[in-house]
């Protein structure tokens, strides 16, 4: 799983080889998917180690970029950063 999307109810889980969607509420997968996941957005919820970089108010999984918003950018930046170091 690279990250998932929530539009309303409809929640998307993206990995490499395709996309599912489902019916919930990303605060609920969230707590369900564990510590390995970020919340970056209201609506996005990205696995720390598919992050491939940070630039600006985004980040990159893969060539897809995702928005921080920035509610999220501080507790999302020292998550990444403790991922990187290995924490």
């Amino acid at each position: 799983i690279r990250y998932f999307c929530s539009d309303r109810r409809r929640v998307t889980c993206v990995t490499a080889a395709r996309t599912y969607v489902f019916y919930g509420k990303l605060d609920q997968v969230e707590q369900e998917v564990g510590a390995g996941f970020i919340r970056i957005h209201q609506r996005y919820l990205v696995r720390a180690g598919a992050v491939d970089r940070l630039e600006g108010g985004q980040v990159f999984v893969g060539e897809e970029s995702l928005p921080v918003s920035r509610a999220h950018r501080s507790a999302a930046l020292a998550a990444l950063a403790r991922t990187a170091l290995g924490d």
